[in-house]
């Protein structure tokens, strides 16, 4: 049973059913035990706050209004200084606005349309987000249960993998702090799981409609059409450029074409500072650290100083990330699930400026890689180690790091981003297996399997 593959390259499905029957679910429980440990150890050394922590403020509906206050600024700016600067105008106010304009329509049809209340959307959007963590819990369900149907692993209860993912969820940092903080991430994590599993489920025209709905916000992620394009997924990029045109349209209206060209300026200011707080889980934020370019333990409303090394550094390291992710198996004429995952990974760790929430994208990511890496990796156990070990560094906030935040071992305060880097190495290696041992440039199982 050490060689799962016949010479043919094609899976035989009733060894492996028989290899795989409950392993995954085993392997789950073990994470979340893993998970556990890990946070009572980090809080019995005081390392707060945790997943754990956090939970609270889930449960009672505490949540702050770190994108909603900036979002409603800008707005009521816009509208008394139309021909103005926003982003230099709000900039020297001492507000990180660092988002498009076509992230506002949405709020302004709210207040100035509907003439609904600052507080009343404050709320709305609270519970928006408290809500699509559940969807996220549910659409990550649905991913592992389609990807062990669709590549013939032995698949297991709905029910079981709705309990395990949500716990998983819950306990996870990244999307819980992100809730916490009232941050848009929390509504882009659940928009980002929804597209890998309309994407793995053939529904490519509703992906590409909602990734352009997170593009509005977060045009990074646009580098995934690209990607499409690349590979020839036409009715995605289709679906998404016509939505991405019906949202620009009103936000030009709306706020004039000057911020819009604004906002690439303001790109351009982030990517030469970046920032050094210990949150940005960047390159940027890696290299700041270890020149102490700022402070990298309090949150400041000025961006660190402009400085080459930096600089030069996330740029290279951007080029890469980016290059990989674009043309990683770019022949394949059926790019799968993992091939997306691996680019929407790579625009995020690309971005000078990755916050802690932002990588609330790995949650879908090691759930639906988890199989393949389990199959793949059944003979080399140490790699599996590796991989559950990133995801488990990444799921608490290992506040006991910033101790050295003051030597240059404050390297350690970019464990999220090195767990993450472990992980895209994982969506490489798992790719590449894909689509070598099917022995067909499709990159499925499914054709191995004989369907």
């Amino acid at each position: 049973m050490n060689d799962f593959f016949k010479a043919s390259s094609k899976i035989d499905n009733n060894i492996l059913s028989k290899w795989f029957n409950g392993n995954m679910t085993i392997y789950l429980i073990h994470v979340i035990a893993l998970i556990l440990i890990y946070a009572v150890i980090l809080q019995s050394f005081d390392s707060t706050p945790n997943a754990i922590s956090y939970l609270r403020s889930y449960f009672f509906w505490w949540s702050g209004i770190d994108s909603w206050n900036p979002m409603i600024t800008a707005i009521e700016y816009c509208r008394q200084s139309p021909g103005a600067n926003m982003y230099q105008a709000l900039g020297e106010n001492g507000i990180k606005f660092i988002y498009p304009p076509t992230s506002l329509v949405i709020f302004d049809i709210l207040k100035n349309i509907f003439g609904i209340s600052a507080s009343k959307i404050y709320m709305s959007y609270t519970y928006l987000s408290w809500i699509s963590v559940y969807f996220t819990v549910f659409f990550t369900a649905e991913i592992l249960t389609s990807i062990l149907k669709k590549y013939h692993f032995q698949t297991i209860a709905r029910s079981i993998s709705y309990i395990l993912v949500a716990i998983i969820t819950m306990l996870f940092f990244p999307l819980i702090k992100s809730y916490s903080l009232g941050q848009t991430q929390t509504i882009l994590t659940m928009l980002a799981t929804l597209v890998l599993y309309l994407y793995l489920t053939d529904r490519k025209k509703i992906a590409g409609l909602c990734l352009a709905l997170i593009c509005a916000v977060k045009p990074q992620l646009g580098l995934v059409f690209v990607w499409g394009l690349i590979r020839k997924e036409w009715s995605m990029v289709i679906s998404g450029g016509i939505t991405i045109i019906a949202i620009l349209i009103p936000s030009i209206f709306l706020y004039g074409f000057h911020n819009h060209f604004d906002y690439l300026s303001a790109l351009s200011f982030l990517s030469r500072h970046g920032e050094c707080y210990y949150a940005n889980q960047s390159i940027n934020g890696v290299v700041n650290r270890l020149l102490f370019n700022g402070n990298n333990l309090n949150w400041s409303g000025s961006y660190p100083s402009f400085n080459p090394i930096v600089y030069l550094s996330t740029l290279f390291t951007s080029i890469i990330l980016i290059f990989l992710g674009l043309f990683w198996n770019y022949k394949n004429t059926k790019p799968n699930v993992v091939e997306m995952s691996t680019m929407m990974l790579c625009s995020t760790m690309a971005s000078p400026i990755a916050w802690e929430h932002h990588y609330a994208i790995l949650l879908p990511i090691f759930i639906l890689l988890s199989p393949f890496v389990l199959y793949y990796y059944q003979s080399e156990k140490w790699k599996i180690l590796i991989f559950t070990f990133a995801f488990v560094v990444a799921s608490q906030y290992l506040g006991i790091v910033d101790k050295f935040a003051d030597s240059h071992l404050n390297i350690l305060q970019s464990y999220l981003y090195f767990s993450a880097l472990l992980i895209l190495v994982f969506l490489f290696s798992t790719s590449r297996r894909i689509l070598l041992n099917t022995g067909t440039t499709s990159g499925t199982l499914d054709g191995a399997g004989g369907r």
